[in-house]
């Protein structure tokens, strides 16, 4: 976390990966507080906002219903936290 000197704006570091719909059944990950995705969480909505699920490490940080802004890809977006994983959750990425 860091304090941008000339702001009184609090900034979080985050790691984050997109997925697909199918990625939970693929490797078998649950939401172990709050909700998996739904349908319609796939489907960006600007006025809405992103739904997020977040790993366990961030559960002191962030509650089930916060909302909070953070750039994806160089835009500024709006999002919504609906669950949070299981501790030691991890998903392989490129055969890691």
């Amino acid at each position: 976390m860091s304090l941008d000197e000339n702001s009184d704006e609090l900034f979080y570091f985050l790691k984050c990966l997109h997925i697909s719909d199918n990625v939970f059944a693929e490797f078998g990950i649950s939401v172990n507080e709050g909700r998996s995705f739904q349908e319609r969480d796939f489907k960006l909505d600007l006025d809405d906002g992103a739904k997020v699920i977040l790993g366990h490490e961030y559960k002191d940080i962030f509650s089930i219903g916060d909302t909070f802004e953070a750039f994806n890809l160089f835009e500024n977006m709006s999002y919504e936290v609906v669950g949070f994983l299981p501790p030691d959750t991890y998903m392989p990425v490129n055969g890691y």
